[in-house]
């Protein structure tokens, strides 16, 4: 059965009984592991700090002379342009995620050794000294893990994360749409409104929760 909803000549499709995506593209693109496993998040703070580094100063040639003019008298001082601004707002955001992760850390394991200075680096020591702890304590770490992924993604500027995730109310893949004012997902589907008969929206919390219960689901048919 197809969702109620067009957007131009694309249809949305729910999502399966079990979950999984209902199209050839949303079954390859939910196989993927690029934006949920730790691993991505320590490339996506990489490939942020790239994204909010400064320019090398970039030198122009001196301008050829205009007709009516005196010739050049010779050699000028090369303009030099000012190196690009730095996107304070991304580099605080990640010094802020590197800081989530170590308290989260610290308060699950208080005997955990000293954080790195590197922000990079805070994931695989946050994964070092939480890979002993319990099932309930450890998907509090994964939730964290998954949320800021997705947020990862987003600062970045790739919306498809929230393509990989069916909407939690109506079910369809690729109905969720990033609103960055609200800070929250919204659902396109024109029948999938709350009590005030608003448009749905979700937190990434909530969709990083929904996430892990969904990956839970799969292991536990595989594992009967």
């Amino acid at each position: 059965m197809w969702c109620p909803v067009t957007t131009g000549s694309h249809q949305l499709r729910p999502a399966a009984r079990h979950g999984a995506p209902t199209t050839r593209a949303a079954r390859a693109a939910s196989g993927k592991r690029g934006h949920h496993g730790r691993k991505n998040n320590r490339r996506q703070h990489q490939q942020l700090r790239q994204h909010c580094g400064t320019q090398a100063p970039r030198r122009t040639a001196p301008s050829p002379n205009t007709p009516g003019r005196p010739a050049d008298p010779g050699p000028r001082a090369t303009r030099v342009h000012s190196p690009a601004l730095l996107d304070l707002g991304l580099l605080d955001y990640i010094e802020n995620a590197a800081r989530e992760v170590i308290a989260h850390t610290y308060t699950a394991v208080p005997t955990a050794g000293p954080a790195p200075h590197d922000a990079d680096a805070v994931y695989a020591w946050a994964e070092e000294h939480t890979a002993h702890l319990d099932a309930e304590r450890r998907r509090d770490h994964d939730a964290l893990l998954v949320r800021q992924a997705m947020e990862h993604a987003l600062a970045a500027g790739d919306e498809s994360v929230l393509s990989r995730e069916p909407c939690p109310g109506c079910g369809c893949w690729g109905a969720l749409l990033w609103r960055a004012a609200a800070r929250r997902a919204v659902c396109v589907n024109r029948y999938c409104t709350d009590r005030h008969g608003r448009p749905s929206t979700w937190s990434l919390a909530h969709l990083a929760d929904r996430h892990l219960a969904a990956r839970e689901a799969r292991r536990s048919r595989r594992a009967t």
